[in-house]
């Protein structure tokens, strides 16, 4: 049941982990999908990714953990993605941070700015489509 923006955020985050209640790569039942063919994604000089699932034609220069990223995703050098789902066509510029949140299409999160907080304590933030936020 993906009814809810928290059952959604559920759901993708099934998908991860060593043991995930939800995989992905199960040959006996297929998952189809409008492929855009991007490149591949870019893990540049500073990345760290750590518990993800990455789409292509991403470029990637901070840390992302514990999150799902969906295609032509940009993360400068210095931000941090943690415990969120990130749609695509979104931009988030150094030292941004996201944490708990799904950030849908074509979101930009300015350098500096903060969106979400730490899952035990936070609410679920959710960015609609073609946002930006300030620092």
């Amino acid at each position: 049941d993906v009814g809810t923006l928290s059952s959604y955020w559920n759901a993708n985050m099934d998908t991860l982990g060593e043991d995930p209640k939800l995989w992905l790569n199960d040959d006996g039942w297929r998952v189809y999908y409008r492929h855009d063919f991007h490149s591949p994604t870019y893990l540049g000089e500073h990345a760290s990714l750590h518990n993800c699932n990455c789409a292509a034609g991403n470029e990637i220069d901070g840390t992302v953990s514990d999150s799902v990223l969906g295609s032509n995703i940009t993360i400068e050098e210095g931000a941090v993605v943690k415990d969120s789902v990130i749609m695509s066509n979104v931009t988030i510029e150094k030292g941004a941070s996201v944490e708990y949140a799904i950030l849908d299409r074509d979101v930009h999160i300015h350098a500096g700015a903060k969106v979400g907080g730490d899952r035990e304590t936070s609410e679920l933030t959710v960015i609609a489509a073609g946002k930006e936020v300030l620092k």
